[in-house]
C-alpha cells in the first residue's frame, strides 16, 4: 500500500510538470482532481490487495503456482513503476 501511495503522489508531481497518465483509468480520475485521484487509486490498490490476500493460499493448477505468488510480482511492479518515476523527477529538476 506503501508504494501505491508513494506512486499516486509522484504521479501527481509529474503530471504537474508536463507528465501525462498512461493509465486510461486513472487518468479518468486525474481529471477529477487530485483527491479523486487519490481517493481511487487508493481504493483499487486496497481491494485488489484485499483479494489477493484472501485466496493467497489457492493454487492454480492451470498456472502451477500459488495466488500468493502474485503478491511478490506485484510487489516488483509497484518498485519498477517507483523507480522510474523517481528517475523522470531526476530529469525534471535537473
Amino acid at each position: 500500500m506503501l508504494l501505491s501511495v508513494v506512486d499516486a503522489i509522484l504521479t501527481l508531481f509529474l503530471v504537474n510538470h508536463g507528465a501525462i497518465e498512461v493509465n486510461p483509468i486513472m487518468a479518468f480520475y486525474l481529471d477529477f482532481g487530485p483527491y479523486t485521484f487519490l481517493s481511487v487509486k487508493y481504493g483499487l490498490t486496497s481491494v485488489g490487495l484485499m483479494i489477493l490476500l484472501i485466496f493467497k493460499n489457492m493454487f492454480l493448477r492451470s498456472m502451477r503456482v500459488e495466488t500468493g505468488a502474485f503478491l511478490y510480482v506485484i510487489l516488483a511492479a509497484f518498485i519498477g513503476v517507483v523507480s522510474w518515476q523517481i528517475f523522470l523527477i531526476h530529469r525534471v529538476i535537473a
